[in-house]
């Protein structure tokens, strides 16, 4: 199974008089971002909170919103008497230097910042309720990356399988190449064998070099090892896979060029860049998986 690292999930908790609701987006990130906004202090309770929420959403861009509607108790709210005493104080002597009218000074000093104190803590039963919110939301939220996944999971397995396609298409043409190269050794080696300048053993060796050299079996053969080994991780039961993959992938992408490189046979060369195309779509699927 694999999830996507994208989704959305959205939960609202009623009880009482006291309405919850936590709403969660996740975007495809390499490392877990959180950010937590809520209308109410959380206080002790946030990191809590947001531990609990990078454990189940795992990886990624996350924004997670928890709104308050509704009465809530211990709420404790109350002037900063210093604060206004002391914008008073300094405020009135200017005010009668400028012969301005002072009678609203008072209400002007109540709308500054940080006039008024609210001591706003969450009782056991409101985190309970919050806690039930996050939960409920972090539910949803995997449902929505479920349901990604298997999309990109269809098509991973669409682009694994033409990848192997073109792998074994490349056969007949492999077998072409190697007769190819064996003919046009042998009649270079008639020409040089004209000359008295030709040291036997040392061209045989050459020969045998530039043979191995221009030979793609064993990229042939890992690659098809990465195509299985991408297929089992895939399918297993873990949930976050996607940096294993992409791992994978960066191995595959190594074999596919090598051989495009060794090969120097244009029907093989097209099957290449085949497979860098489809190898190309992997990678963009998994940017975006958990």
């Amino acid at each position: 199974m694999i999830l996507s690292m994208t989704g959305y999930g959205r939960a609202t908790v009623e009880k009482a008089d006291l309405t919850i609701v936590c709403e969660i987006k996740s975007l495809n990130g390499r490392a877990s971002d959180l950010r937590l906004k809520s209308t109410l202090s959380l206080g002790e309770k946030e990191l809590e909170i947001r531990k609990f929420i990078l454990d189940h959403a795992m990886r990624g861009k996350i924004e997670v919103n928890i709104s308050f509607d509704g009465d809530l108790p211990h709420s404790d709210s109350a002037f900063n008497v210093h604060l206004i005493k002391s914008y008073y104080k300094e405020l009135h002597p200017v005010m009668k230097e400028l012969g301005a009218e002072h009678t609203d000074l008072l209400s002007s000093i109540l709308r500054l910042p940080n006039i008024m104190h609210t001591n706003q803590t969450l009782t056991d039963a409101v985190t309970g309720q919050v806690m039930e919110s996050v939960k409920q939301s972090l539910a949803q939220l995997k449902k929505f990356r479920i349901n990604e996944g298997l999309s990109i999971m269809a098509d991973l397995n669409n682009s694994l399988a033409l990848i192997e396609k073109h792998l074994k298409e490349i056969e007949p043409y492999d077998a072409d190449r190697a007769a190819h190269l064996k003919e046009k050794l042998r009649t270079r080696m008639e020409e040089y064998q004209k000359t008295d300048h030709v040291d036997q053993n040392r061209y045989e060796q050459e020969i045998l070099f530039y043979l191995e050299k221009l030979d793609i079996n064993e990229e042939k053969v890992r690659l098809k090892q990465h195509c299985d080994h991408f297929r089992e991780v895939m399918n297993n039961t873990l949930l976050t896979k996607g940096k294993k993959l992409s791992f994978i992938s960066q191995e595959m992408g190594r074999e596919i060029n090598t051989m495009g490189a060794k090969a120097q046979w244009t029907p093989i060369q097209k099957h290449v860049v085949s497979m860098k195309n489809e190898l190309e779509k992997i990678k963009e699927q998994l940017a975006n998986t958990l």
